[in-house]
């Protein structure tokens, strides 16, 4: 088919009757077309509500079937508009063509009109044809097409058919949308891909779609329900799904019915292995979309451990730190007053965390004091320093994660504060004992050995303080006399050349005529321990300055060691009272002699005993008799 271009030869008449045929065979091409295409697109869709629709009555349509729903809707739109629509009106409409459709219309030009327009196209071969018989033919045509309106000639009948094509589909949509109207309106929008849902007798929302619940806890969901009317009874279901719970369902029963129209439903999910999404039933209803439970560990303590801190005046640290005591499991036992530090270490991160102290004599469940933990960048390892009171004997560390779960039953740690212990102080026996002399130290002893008139005697202690060891002083009277003392002098540790003996009360290099009145011995690791918990000393006790000393005479002494607090008066220890006798250098001598002759006995009494159990050669003795 030729293109149909511009020509001077034939008439205007004839042109513009041709230009107003074109037109109205364009518009009545657009009309059947775009009725068929709105038909079968509108078919389409109502189907693919239909199929929505019905699968929504079950279940929640699946959105890959609505995905493919829209994609296959798509391209059949697109499909159809440019086959039925587009493509037959863009397509061009040459004269001849028109021609042909009039002379089909009107018998009666005997093809005069189609000749004309033949003899007249610009490229028609008309060499051998005469101009006259051309001019003859085309005033014909001319002639008569000027008496009739060609757009008229063609029929109506298109635009029937396309009424009675689009009529029943758009009689159904108004229907629909009169009957149903805002669910024929969410079916349409569900159509495009629009998350809306369909309207039901009963409307199910959940008060928490999306939740997090303690591992290991049963879960309670609640729903609003609001529908039509509820009736004793009433019950609906809910569905559990997930990869480690499976599928399972549980009753749907209702908690508060506010009024025979709305209420709340609860169900009881016991406890699970796993995060899991849910979908509520009632009547005709059920949740919009799945709700989800997301289950998190409570937060747990995986390391405690707590010291006290040392009074100062037992000393610190040389980076100035004071002295710590790691407690035994956590238990804390320390002085009134002392400050105790608490490291925790939880398994997960917290936002907080708490020491809550108890009286579990008065109160055993209310804390009558909390502190808080401070907690570090990773919030897993918390630490808190705190005073130890009386009337608080046990502690317990609570936290909190982000999500509000607390640590589910925190042990209980017991706190015992104890009174300041004094010092000990022992007096050691008295011996005749230097350095490097050897065997049984009962060999060197002289207990109750008196004192002649004027003479001195050697005193010898040792003594221990939990709490360091303060000064030390001899506290002496002579028969039933005032007590009266004398402060010991220490030893300077810097002074000292060697290791101090604690059962000699001397150094270990020490002569017997060295005086150590007092000596606590130092930090032998400054870094972790402290120093001047022990010590002791020996001297001298000269009788010679006392006055009116007379034989017969009894001097009672001990020894009094104050402890390193010194603000605390009570905490002081002694040593056992001793008891001297002064005598005559006579009574003394003869003392002596009488001990060494026991000695002697209880030595000759030992070999007899050995003789009698053992043989000769060293086999026991026969013990039958006879």
């Amino acid at each position: 088919m030729k293109a149909n271009m511009p020509t001077s030869q034939l008439p205007k008449t004839i042109r513009r009757q041709l230009a107003r045929l074109r037109c109205r065979e364009r518009t009545l091409r657009l009309c059947w077309g775009a009725a068929r295409w709105l038909a079968i697109v509108s078919t389409v869709l109502a189907l693919a509500c239909l199929m929505d629709w019905t699968i929504d009555r079950l279940q929640d349509t699946p959105w890959g079937l609505r995905a493919s729903a829209f994609f296959v809707q798509a391209v059949l739109w697109t499909a159809l508009g440019w086959l039925l629509v587009i493509r037959p009106l863009v397509a061009r409409l040459s004269d001849r063509y028109l021609a042909l459709r009039v002379e089909d219309r009107m018998p009666k030009l005997d093809h005069r009109l189609i000749t004309a327009v033949e003899l007249n196209h610009p490229e028609a071969r008309i060499g051998l044809m005469s101009p006259a018989l051309i001019d003859a033919v085309t005033g014909q045509a001319e002639s008569v097409v000027s008496t009739t309106d060609l757009a008229k000639v063609m029929n109506d009948r298109r635009l029937r058919w396309s009424m009675t094509t689009i009529g029943p589909c758009l009689l159904l949509w108004v229907v629909l949308f009169a009957v149903a109207p805002v669910t024929t309106r969410c079916l349409l929008a569900r159509q495009l891909l629009a998350d809306c849902p369909l309207p039901r007798a009963y409307s199910i929302e959940a008060l928490t779609p999306e939740t997090v619940r303690p591992m290991g806890e049963e879960v309670v969901l609640r729903f609003r329900v609001r529908g039509p009317r509820f009736h004793e009874g009433m019950e609906g279901h809910v569905l559990v799904e997930g990869p480690q719970v499976g599928s399972n369902r549980y009753r749907l029963v209702a908690e508060n019915l506010s009024t025979d129209r709305e209420g709340v439903f609860l169900v009881h999910v016991p406890p699970v292995d796993g995060d899991f999404e849910y979908t509520a039933y009632l009547g005709d209803g059920r949740t919009h979309r799945p709700g989800k439970v997301h289950f998190e560990p409570r937060p747990e303590i995986v390391d405690q451990r707590v010291w006290v801190q040392m009074p100062v005046y037992c000393g610190v640290r040389p980076d100035g730190r004071p002295y710590e005591e790691e407690q035994p499991r956590g238990n804390i036992t320390g002085l009134r007053g002392a400050t105790a530090r608490l490291t925790v270490r939880f398994q997960k991160p917290v936002v907080r965390a708490r020491v809550q102290f108890i009286n579990a004599r008065h109160h055993p469940t209310r804390p009558v004091r909390e502190i808080n933990l401070s907690i570090d960048k990773v919030a897993t390892h918390l630490e808190a320093t705190f005073e130890l009171r009386p009337g608080e004997t046990d502690y317990q560390v609570t936290a909190e994660d982000k999500y509000g779960f607390g640590n589910f039953d925190p042990p209980r740690r017991s706190i015992r504060v104890i009174p300041e212990d004094p010092p000990v102080v022992v007096l050691l026996p008295e011996r005749f004992l230097e350095a490097g002399d050897d065997g049984d130290l009962g060999d060197f002893d002289v207990t109750g050995m008196p004192v002649p008139l004027g003479k001195r005697f050697r005193i010898a202690y040792r003594c221990a303080g939990r709490w360091g060891l303060g000064r030390a002083e001899i506290r002496y009277r002579v028969n039933d006399g005032v007590w009266q003392s004398r402060p010991l002098v220490e030893v300077d540790a810097s002074s000292a050349q060697d290791e101090f003996d604690p059962q000699r009360g001397a150094f270990v290099h020490s002569g017997s005529a060295d005086q150590i009145e007092f000596f606590a011995t130092p930090w032998d690791a400054p870094e972790q321990y402290p120093g001047r918990t022990s010590g002791g000393g020996r001297f001298d006790f000269r009788t010679d300055r006392l006055h009116d000393l007379k034989t017969g005479d009894r001097i009672e002494f001990f020894i009094e060691m104050r402890g390193a607090n010194p603000n605390s008066a009570s905490a002081s220890g002694r040593s056992e009272t001793r008891t001297k006798t002064i005598v005559s250098e006579a009574d003394f001598l003869d003392w002596v002699s009488q001990a060494i002759q026991e000695e002697i006995r209880l030595r000759e009494l030992e070999i007899r005993q050995r003789a009698v159990f053992h043989q000769p050669d060293g086999k026991p003795a026969d013990k039958r008799p006879g």
